[in-house]
């Protein structure tokens, strides 16, 4: 299930004023100036645990997918689990970091499960809404 348009609308105005990668991508200095509040920015110990909550994938930034699910609760840090993480690269076939239609048809063929509910799993995990599961989205699909 997508994330709530208001919730999705908020995290893309967020990202929107930031200075963002090609992939969209926010890092963590950029993020945190986003934050702050009229105090300044957050100390650095609860800002950084507010990042690698944020940061599902553990590569330093922050894309779309997880500022929505982490702005709407959708996955907490207890989630992820080294083997998670393992099943998911072995299922991105193209190693481009996100799960396609046709990578998700392969991981379900391949795990025993049917096939013809791929397009409304793919519709229901897909918070940012880019046709694509990344790392995040795809946790959420295995939560759901």
């Amino acid at each position: 299930m997508p994330a709530p348009p208001d919730v999705l609308q908020a995290c893309r105005d967020t990202l929107a004023s930031l200075t963002l990668d090609a992939r969209g991508t926010a890092t963590s200095a950029a993020l945190r100036a986003a934050f702050q509040g009229q105090q300044g920015p957050l100390p650095p110990a609860i800002w950084g645990e507010l990042f690698d909550h944020m940061d599902v994938d553990g590569d330093g930034r922050v894309s779309l997918a997880e500022l929505v699910a982490a702005m709407a609760g959708l996955v907490g840090p207890g989630t992820r689990t080294p083997t998670h993480r393992l099943a998911f690269d072995l299922f991105d076939q193209d190693g481009d970091g996100a799960l396609n239609r046709d990578e998700l048809w392969a991981a379900l063929r391949g795990l025993g499960r049917p096939t013809d509910d791929c397009a409304a799993l793919l519709a229901r995990a897909d918070l940012d809404g880019d046709g694509r599961l990344e790392y995040v989205e795809f946790l959420h699909l295995l939560e759901a």
